[in-house]
């Protein structure tokens, strides 16, 4: 029995339902208050959504239930994300989270005010369903 018969497709559709649960944007004191466009990641929010799926490796979570987590990272200037921290209950749930993040690809677009790219804060909430 391969990974992929093991994985219910409730269980994926429950992921793939609640990952689409949206997107925090916020800033910090290395950043302005307002913005005129916020980071962006190449393709937008729905591609984001996609390509942390695709990198998620489900079968690195440990237990049974509900787990959340909230992934936070920093958009730099140059669009390369850093300060990746997850929180939330389970951690190879939330290690798993950070990995994914890490290992995508494509640059950001920066957020902007006044014609300069800024440090932006992004939140991600997850949550997933690991049952039988």
């Amino acid at each position: 029995m391969n990974i992929f018969e093991k994985i219910t497709m409730k269980n994926l559709i429950l992921f793939c339902f609640l990952l689409l649960g949206g997107f925090v944007f916020s800033q910090t004191k290395d950043s302005i208050i307002s913005t005129e466009a916020r980071a962006e990641y190449q393709g937008g929010d729905e591609q984001f959504k996609k390509d942390i799926m695709k990198k998620f490796r489900i079968r690195k979570v440990h237990g049974k239930g509900t787990f959340v987590t909230n992934v936070r990272f920093i958009v730099e200037r140059d669009g390369m994300v850093s300060n990746i921290k997850a929180k939330g209950e389970n951690e190879s749930f939330n290690k798993e989270a950070m990995r994914a993040v890490s290992k995508m690809k494509p640059k950001w677009k920066a957020g902007m005010i006044n014609g300069e790219n800024v440090r932006c804060y992004f939140t991600v909430p997850l949550t997933a369903n690991f049952s039988d």
